[in-house]
């Protein structure tokens, strides 16, 4: 039995203050913007993910950081990406980098944390890693940054009344939201020397963890209060888009079930029978439950995943500890339980102990 839960990874969360405190500090001009991105209340999943597939593999997971904080800074970039094709107002309980500055510096905000990458990867010729993994490390930022676009591109082109299936959705997540998670926690295999089969698993992995996150944060979209996910809610519905639950609400609700919902798709503003009614249908047909059995046995998929990892290292229980852990406070919480210190919103630490079994 181990255990893994969110005050453990202090150390993880402390090393990585430092480096983005280091690029704030010498952005110039845009320091403001980046500091309001990076010191947000995100829960830098995809560099705690690097950092793990590196302990697992090498026992140090130091070696990371530099990709780590990367895959961090483009996951930022896309949320800004994101926000300004949704005109989101709101982003982690305050207002998004594009309501508060403006369209151009959203953009230009974007840019810089993406041209930042590309320096934080310069820096591994102080750690003496060959040419050869570079090459790999940037092999990998392009496929996942290229799948992250296509999965962007995709949503977009989801309408309500297109035809959207299951399998399509699926898809269109795993670029969105797997690729950039599961080339984080390739990178970290990367650096730590893993052979390119072990680099491999740790892709699937990383996909599989994403796409079941993106599962969960569809519940949350639907089913929580503004206040309590720090961002708007049934914005899937405000911006004209389906997701897995609303998929699985088209194909098993009545024809008048169907009407009122599709009535909701690009309203910017509910009434509060319409929020009830709604989630009295989804619930009704059983969407909220399929989605999140499907989450699970995605989840379950990634942990048979990790286990072909002959590596029976302290590094990999921790991975697959953190991922059952971030999964099962997903599912027990419909949005982050939060606690405000200093003006600052952070994650609070369940009072349930997430903590799973392991092999």
């Amino acid at each position: 039995m181990s255990s893994l839960i969110f005050k453990d990874l202090e150390e993880y969360y402390d090393a990585m203050q430092e480096w983005f405190s280091e690029i704030a500090s010498n952005s110039g001009h845009f320091r403001p913007y980046l500091k309001k991105v990076v010191f947000g209340s995100g829960k830098r999943i995809r560099p705690i993910f690097a950092l793990l597939s590196c302990e697992a593999i090498c026992g140090d997971y130091t070696r990371a950081l530099p990709v780590a904080v990367a895959y961090e800074l483009a996951h930022h970039s896309s949320l800004i990406q994101d926000d300004i094709m949704d005109r989101s107002p709101k982003r982690r309980y305050a207002k998004s980098i594009y309501s508060e500055f403006g369209l151009n510096t959203a953009i230009l905000t974007s840019d810089m944390l993406i041209f930042e990458i590309f320096s934080l990867l310069a820096r591994y010729r102080d750690y003496k890693l060959s040419s050869d993994r570079i090459y790999q490390i940037l092999e990998m930022v392009g496929r996942s940054a290229k799948a992250t676009a296509l999965g962007e591109f995709v949503d977009n082109e989801i309408i309500p009344d297109g035809l959207v299936d299951e399998s399509a959705y699926l898809d269109m997540i795993q670029n969105k939201t797997g690729a950039l998670l599961g080339a984080s926690a390739a990178c970290g295999g990367i650096v730590g020397g893993g052979s390119k089969k072990e680099t491999e698993i740790l892709y699937q992995f990383g996909v599989k963890a994403g796409t079941a996150y993106q599962i969960q944060d569809d519940i949350l979209d639907l089913l929580s209060e503004e206040e309590l996910v720090g961002k708007s809610v049934f914005s899937d519905m405000k911006n004209r888009k389906k997701n897995i639950v609303l998929i699985h609400a088209f194909q098993n609700a009545s024809p008048e079930e169907q009407t009122f919902l599709r009535g909701l798709f690009g309203k910017q503003w509910f009434l509060e029978e319409e929020i009830l009614r709604a989630r009295e249908i989804l619930k009704r047909v059983g969407s909220i439950e399929y989605a999140r059995r499907l989450a699970f046995s995605i989840v379950e998929d990634g942990k048979r995943e990790l286990l072909k990892l002959v590596l029976r290292t302290r590094g990999r229980e921790k991975l697959i500890d953190f991922w059952y852990s971030l999964s099962k406070f997903a599912a027990d919480s419909e949005g982050p339980i939060i606690q405000r210190e200093t003006g600052v919103t952070r994650t609070r630490e369940p009072s349930l102990r997430l903590a799973v079994s392991s092999p």
